[in-house]
């Protein structure tokens, strides 16, 4: 006896976008400024074991 199987494999992609922002400008010279950043998964897959640093 035999047995045929057709398995069909998808490939998973996460798209993976980073940004940063800064809280003023212009940057006047003596004061502080900070920086947002963010990471975003735009999909369609999760996206597992990520390290932003």
């Amino acid at each position: 006896m035999t047995a045929t199987a057709t398995v069909g494999v998808v490939a998973s992609s996460a798209d993976l976008v980073v940004s940063k922002t800064i809280s003023a400008n212009p940057v006047v010279q003596g004061t502080t400024v900070s920086y947002t950043v963010t990471l975003v998964n735009l999909g369609p897959s999760t996206a597992q074991d990520v390290t932003l640093t």
